[in-house]
């Protein structure tokens, strides 16, 4: 109910003008033209700020919102999407955010201001510390009471169950075991306060901003771009294919797509583009006898890239990964990861750190290749000092989205007449990967201690199989040992939380439901 209303309040934000939704495109020779210059004024500024909207997304498969086949478009219209789309998690950065990368590494772009949540900035590489993500990142999350944040290689947002004000993602932080919330601004909420005045700062002192693929309809953002057009000593050059409320303040607009004109002005700059290559870095650490495997971004925030981690033929499911050592001999490690970009496992031989040294490798995939490389770089990293943003209203979970009235509690008899919407559990006890194993694993449908094939549940942890409490009750001496808490029955493909004693239900499990129904039912 809250989203739905949310979307439509969001469609009402949809050009209603048809020449607004209309899109123009310059001749090439014009695009050309414009590039030139473009590119001419770069080589001149002092502070180049650069400000990003969906359009840039849209060669990545990404849908826009405002364009012809653009989502608040389509709703506003009662239309559905015909256009094959892609998930942010397996979307390529595209030769923009290449080429904007490309131009803050030389010292060129001093900033980048983006509209955009589907993290894609992030993932070609670029640094935290020079972007503004306004409205937040589908990957990120942070801690509601202490505001560390942990990067995800998978969407991080939050279920909106009850609210869409509630941003709990069912996570807690390792730090002060505060509630974790994702980072997305929803309608009407407050922008973080720090990503906003970044923006402002930049704008400012900005004698040049490029816009790319917005529409500049969303307010406070849309004025950052509009405080350089209105200075006497800025120029505001917007380059998109429909109109926007600031081109009147424009020093020149383009029609153009945002990839044709970047590669123009990368080739006016003699500057090549670079191809996207995947860099995860992993962390390495001993504390006493435990191995520590994980992994961080470029600035040091937690990240979760690993879907499961084997050392010396030890499978370790869950974050934290920790192995216990028995031996100082080097130790075989098989890295798996989530597999947006079909990335393939990674075989490592790794020595151990001495104890209390952190140890970091870098991990570069080409996701064109399929091919792995890993450069050591040893105890000697140093990280950037992380300014974390300011959390909103909403994300320090206020009173009275904490006290949202829960649904009826289950009936405690083994049979819920309404399963549980708000198991703490799932979210961090299910290992995304787990559902590749279902096929197999329902095929079979044994249980590992006692082999009955009548009733069983699939652990959602470790993919192992247990018969239920009506044959031998495995599955919940399972639980007993492991405290692996999340299963999926075989029978009515159900979900039960041995921590909650209860069956669940949640959205985000449909994924697993319906993989096991696929088989199931073929």
């Amino acid at each position: 109910k809250h989203i739905n209303s949310t979307d439509t309040v969001m469609a009402h934000t949809a050009h209603r003008d048809p020449e607004q939704v209309k899109e123009s495109f310059d001749d090439e020779d014009i695009i050309r033209e414009k590039a030139e210059t473009l590119a001419n004024w770069i080589k001149n500024a002092k502070h180049f700020i650069a400000f990003t909207g969906a359009g840039i997304s849209t060669s990545a498969g990404i849908p826009d919102f405002r364009g012809p086949q653009g989502v608040w478009t389509l709703k506003a219209q009662g239309k559905v999407r015909t256009e094959k789309t892609t998930s942010t998690e397996k979307a390529l950065p595209t030769l923009t955010h290449m080429a904007l990368l490309e131009l803050q590494k030389r010292g060129i772009l001093k900033f980048l201001i983006s509209q955009n949540c589907d993290g894609l900035h992030r993932r070609s590489g670029f640094p935290p510390s020079q972007l503004a993500e306004l409205h937040g990142n589908t990957n990120l999350e942070l801690c509601s009471v202490c505001g560390k944040e942990y990067l995800r290689d998978f969407t991080a947002s939050a279920p909106y169950t009850y609210s869409i004000n509630d941003h709990r993602t069912g996570r807690k932080c390792v730090v002060c075991d505060g509630e974790l919330v994702d980072s997305i601004i929803n309608f009407g909420e407050d922008l973080p306060q720090n990503e906003v005045e970044k923006g402002f700062q930049n704008s400012e002192i900005s004698d040049l901003c490029l816009v790319l693929g917005s529409s500049l309809t969303v307010s406070p953002a849309c004025k950052m771009p509009g405080y350089v057009g209105k200075n006497q000593n800025g120029k505001l050059v917007i380059c998109n294919l429909q109109q926007t409320p600031y081109d009147p303040l424009a020093s020149m607009k383009i029609n153009s797509k945002t990839d044709d004109l970047m590669k123009l002005v990368m080739e006016k700059l003699n500057i090549p583009v670079p191809k996207f290559i995947l860099r995860r870095r992993m962390l390495v650490e001993r504390v006493g006898q435990d191995l520590l495997i994980g992994a961080v971004d470029v600035d040091g925030t937690p990240a979760s890239i690993f879907s499961d981690v084997v050392v010396a033929q030890t499978k370790l499911p869950l974050e934290p990964f920790v192995y216990k050592l028995t031996s100082p001999d080097p130790l075989k490690v098989t890295l798996s990861f989530f597999g947006h970009y079909n990335e393939p496992n990674l075989d490592l031989q790794l020595s151990i750190p001495d104890s209390q040294i952190k140890y970091y490798y870098d991990l570069l995939y080409d996701p064109m290749t399929g091919i792995w490389t890993v450069e050591e770089l040893g105890t000697k990293v140093e990280f950037p000092q992380p300014i974390r943003r300011a959390l909103t209203k909403t994300q320090r979970v206020p009173e009275e989205i904490r006290n949202i009235k829960k649904p009826p509690q289950a009936i405690k008899t083994g049979f819920s007449v309404y399963p549980k919407q708000d198991c703490p559990h799932f979210a961090s006890q299910i290992r995304v990967s787990v559902v590749n194993e279902i096929e197999g694993a329902l095929q079979r449908n044994e249980c590992k201690t006692c082999h009955d094939n009548s009733e069983n549940w699939m652990c959602l942890t470790c993919g192992e199989t247990f018969c239920s409490r009506y044959v031998n009750g495995d599955a919940q001496k399972h639980y007993d040992e492991t405290k692996h808490s999340i299963a999926t029955s075989f029978s009515d493909l159900s979900f039960w939380c041995y921590n909650c004693d209860d069956y669940i239900t949640h959205q985000n499990l449909l994924t697993i439901s319906d993989a096991v129904a696929q088989v199931k039912f073929a």
